[in-house]
């Protein structure tokens, strides 16, 4: 009964080929995979529904939710319930003060309703999208048989080779600053587009992020607001978009030559060669080329985690050039614990 009802108000919204589409992200096994692919008791969003109830009463409500949820994605609309974002701010282990915002990680508790179509659209365009157009082999945060270990032996690798060839090898690792809060929903957009998602895709995603509202608890008091900007932390698709948008870095680093290696905000780039001064030229250029992309996605680098790494056999390099990043000087240092690099 739900097919006969739809395609009249796909005609209000949508084209034959954006059907098509929809009827092809959104199905109704698919909507169970997604359902139970969540922990039953996961926090819940201000609707106060948890994904046990939505598991428990499946075959009552598989089919309603597959005609909202199509509607929702064929005409690029996010139910205004589904717009509603608790946030809840959660102290990050060891810092010296807790008086300051960066000091806290924000979370975001929203409908698992509208999470279950954020992870439908995600399996599509992991699915389908990203079989055409893959993300480059040196991302290593939130894909499929990559982690931290891989991203690292990645990195030991290459730096071994150089010490194998007597090359120096400087290693610059840096932190993008405010990744996922701070990207705003245009750059966000462009690079879904970059990556050829499909435009229906594209509309949806961009609304959804465009039209959050959220509400937050501080020293007593409940403020709400408006989001126009940043991934939603806890969101569903939040490792997707900063995966996209990040993904053009390492493309146009490691074509340039150089290893650029990343795992979510962290990013490692690596420079070999036999002369410390021809090194330190090359990783200007390197940091050079993430200043622009900085400057294009309106991002910045926290100098605060950037440290620059030699490594090398030679007995004297003599005193090494200190390259920029953003006008400032980039200490060298010569102790790094490795699980301070992702």
């Amino acid at each position: 009964m739900a097919d006969q009802v739809q395609p009249e108000l796909f005609r209000l919204c949508s084209s034959k080929e954006d059907w098509a589409l929809v009827r092809d992200v959104i199905t109704l096994t698919k909507i169970k995979w997604a359902i139970y692919s969540f922990d039953p008791y996961k926090s819940a969003g201000p609707d106060q529904i948890i994904p046990a109830l939505l598991q428990q009463g499946m075959d009552s409500i598989q089919s309603i939710l597959c005609s909202i949820y199509r509607v929702c994605l064929a005409s690029g609309y996010v139910s205004q319930a589904w717009r509603q974002t608790k946030v809840i701010f959660i102290p990050k282990p060891g810092r010296p003060s807790y008086a300051v915002a960066k000091a806290y990680r924000p979370i975001s508790l929203s409908s698992f309703l509208s999470k279950t179509l954020e992870r439908l659209v995600d399996r599509h365009i992991r699915d389908k999208v990203l079989k055409e157009f893959p993300l480059h082999k040196y991302q290593f945060a939130y894909l499929p048989g990559k982690s931290t270990e891989a991203a690292l032996h990645q990195v030991v690798s290459s730096i071994e080779k150089g010490l194998a060839f007597k090359e120096i090898a400087i290693g610059a690792f840096l932190d993008v600053e405010g990744a996922f809060d701070k990207t705003s929903c245009e750059v966000i957009l462009t690079a879904f587009q970059e990556h050829n998602v499909p435009p229906l895709i594209c509309k949806w995603i961009h609304y959804m992020l465009k039209s959050r509202q959220i509400t937050m608890s501080l020293v007593g008091e409940t403020l709400r607001v408006s989001v126009a900007g940043g991934c939603p932390r806890g969101g569903v698709l939040l490792p997707l978009l900063w995966d996209l948008v990040v993904d053009a870095l390492f493309r146009e680093l490691n074509k340039a030559g150089y290893l650029a290696i990343g795992y979510a905000d962290d990013i490692a780039v690596i420079v070999k060669g036999k002369f410390p001064t021809t090194v330190i030229d090359m990783l200007q250029v390197a940091l050079k080329n993430i200043e622009n992309w900085c400057n294009r996605t309106k991002l910045s680098v926290n100098p605060n985690k950037t440290v620059l790494v030699p490594f090398t056999r030679m007995r004297s390099v003599g005193n090494l050039r200190k390259p920029t990043l953003f006008g400032e000087r980039i200490p060298y240092s010569h102790r790094l614990n490795t699980l301070d690099l992702f």
